[in-house]
């Protein structure tokens, strides 16, 4: 999926705190409104997540929720911890 969105941050992946459940994920930087305080997820029956998460340029789909956030942090890649 290609991106038409502008991503809010020149490194393409972020850590985010999700207030609702109060986790820690990467996402893609495009998932991320421009006031830093809220952040796209995919439905919980897509399919692709994770390889949607690792993709740099994945846009949000515009039915996927909003969730409030509380911290950013910018990294130029993704690693997965194992």
């Amino acid at each position: 999926m290609s991106s038409t969105k502008e991503p809010v941050h020149p490194k393409p992946f972020a850590v985010v705190l999700f207030q609702c459940d109060d986790r820690y994920s990467p996402v893609p930087s495009t998932w991320i409104s421009k006031c830093e305080k809220f952040c796209k997820w995919p439905p919980t029956e897509e399919k692709n997540k994770a390889a949607l998460v690792r993709d740099p340029i994945s846009d949000p789909d515009a039915e996927w929720e909003d969730f409030d956030i509380l911290s950013v942090k910018y990294y130029g890649k993704y690693k997965a911890n194992n």
